[in-house]
């Protein structure tokens, strides 16, 4: 095996852009500088007992992100990228719940160097002449009340089961037929839909966050919602659709 140097661009930087939940991670995508830190605080710490020799005691981790994007719109719609939104509205919000942004990046290669935390954000744009791109510095400072950078397992090895998030409509009669989208994630490759341990009747992934299905019979009452994957089955759809008499 030959050891070469990594190359910068092995990051990959996502955004959760669902909730606690149910997970949407997408990725920050332009992105032309990525440099994450770790910055430690060490106290001197000398006693009488160290003949003379001097020592530090690490007291505090602190962790940050500086990067730049090309600042992405929709060529036609001039609509924002909805992770760059996301990002530029978290800097000016004032609601711990709007500005804090929940995050991770990993080595895209598989490596195991991969973290995951919350942050509040600086967006800075360049700013430049006419003919220069439109780019944007953004800074990111843990949260006060999440600050710990967690290791995880690198997502590039991950094999995520599905997750059921809804169902729409979410009710509909017993005698089945009904069409339901079905959002979530991980649906891509999904090998079968049930309801209350009964097949639907057809399904079509449209995504890897929707699906559409055919309701079979069923009895009512409030069913659990399933998706199947080579990876599993999903835990999360409990009641999620309710049969009407």
């Amino acid at each position: 095996m030959t050891e070469a140097t990594a190359l910068q661009r092995k990051w990959r930087w996502q955004i959760n852009m669902g909730t606690a939940a149910v997970e949407d991670w997408q990725t920050v995508v332009g992105l032309q500088e990525f440099t994450p830190s770790t910055e430690p605080t060490d106290q001197e710490d000398n006693d009488y007992e160290s003949d003379g020799w001097g020592g530090s005691t690490r007291t505090m981790l602190v962790w940050g992100i500086e990067g730049n994007i090309s600042h992405r719109k929709d060529t036609s719609t001039h609509v924002e990228n909805a992770v760059h939104a996301k990002l530029r509205l978290a800097a000016t919000a004032i609601d711990p719940e709007d500005g804090v942004i929940h995050m991770r990046w990993f080595d895209k290669n598989g490596s195991v160097e991969a973290y995951e935390g919350y942050g509040l954000i600086t967006w800075a744009p360049d700013g430049g002449g006419m003919a220069d791109l439109e780019r944007v510095s953004i800074t990111v400072t843990p949260s006060a009340t999440s600050p710990a950078l967690v290791t995880i397992a690198n997502p590039v090895n991950a094999s995520p089961v599905p997750i059921v998030s809804t169902a729409s409509p979410s009710s509909g009669a017993a005698a089945g037929g009904e069409l339901v989208t079905i959002t979530g994630a991980h649906f891509t490759g999904a090998s079968a839909v049930t309801f209350d341990a009964v097949a639907a009747e057809d399904f079509a992934v449209i995504s890897d966050t929707k699906i559409s299905a055919i309701t079979p019979a069923g009895s009512a009452g409030a069913v659990d919602v399933v998706v199947t994957t080579t990876n599993g089955a999903s835990t999360t759809g409990t009641d999620a659709y309710t049969y009407t008499a």
